[in-house]
């Protein structure tokens, strides 16, 4: 367990409210406090879903949410939903919209709809200034093309990054875009993202667990969870040739550039 003082983590990425997370909240803080992450940013990924995480946001020191009709979620959304959203974000707790964007792999949602949705969020986010957090899967091209129009001074994340050249180009041609890297970083075969890092400096890095998913590679097959980010977190160390602890710090000051000074989760 870290000291008092020592540098801590946020987990930018989980989805507390799904299972088996959702069964075990007071536990999986505490695991997570004593692995040195003091903060947690719980997604959402339609209305409903992004009430949870408001939700759970509210109850507890530390955690905040990000709200928002995830692509495979894009059928769903009516523009009755817009108020709801906006309803949502007026809660101190809630940072960003997200988690929205594109999803050409899976298409759960036609890409028409998928589009015209994420422009809705994306409206939505401009108007109030709020940070974007993006997921984007074989759709880089056209997720620069809908991000493009969004003022430099709002803040953009790129969600669990997959490596696209795309979206480097298009992410280092911004002054306020980051990068957000998950536990599949550390996977053999995850070549392609780990090689960007070559050329993506720290001060555009953040680190998330997206889980209960994506468990890093000494973790890979369980649950993932916030606690596991500091496997993500030393493999990132290791491949920039920085320390853990200066990685942390580095990490805490780009969170600050987004959102400003954030609560810790107590204990």
């Amino acid at each position: 367990m870290q000291s008092a003082n020592s540098p801590f983590l946020t987990d930018t990425h989980a989805h507390l409210h799904f299972s088996p997370l959702s069964a075990d909240i007071e536990g999986v803080l505490e695991r997570a406090v004593k692995n040195g992450v003091k903060r947690i940013i719980n997604i959402g990924t339609s209305l409903e879903d992004s009430r949870k995480a408001v939700d759970i946001a509210e109850k507890y020191c530390g955690i905040y949410a990000a709200v928002g009709t995830h692509p495979h979620d894009a059928e769903r959304f009516t523009h009755r939903d817009i108020a709801k959203f906006e309803e949502l974000l007026s809660s101190p707790k809630a940072l960003a919209v997200g988690e929205v964007g594109l999803d050409f792999y899976r298409n759960l949602s036609s890409p028409k709809v998928q589009e015209e949705v994420f422009s809705v969020m994306v409206d939505i986010a401009s108007a109030r200034k709020t940070p974007l957090i993006i997921h984007s899967r074989q759709a880089a091209e056209d997720t620069a093309r809908v991000l493009r129009g969004v003022e430099e001074s709002i803040p953009i994340i790129l969600h669990c990054f997959d490596g696209s050249e795309e979206l480097i180009d298009f992410g280092l041609s911004r002054k306020n875009l980051f990068f957000s890297f998950a536990g599949n970083l550390t996977y053999k075969k995850a070549e392609k993202i780990a090689n960007s890092l070559s050329v993506i400096a720290l001060d555009r890095v953040l680190i998330e667990t997206d889980s209960p998913y994506l468990a890093p590679q000494p973790l890979r097959g369980k649950d993932n969870e916030p606690s596991f980010i500091v496997n993500t977190a030393g493999f990132l160390a290791e491949k920039k040739g920085v320390s853990y602890n200066d990685l942390a710090l580095i990490l805490e000051d780009n969170l600050i550039k987004i959102f400003g000074e954030l609560e810790k989760i107590s204990g």
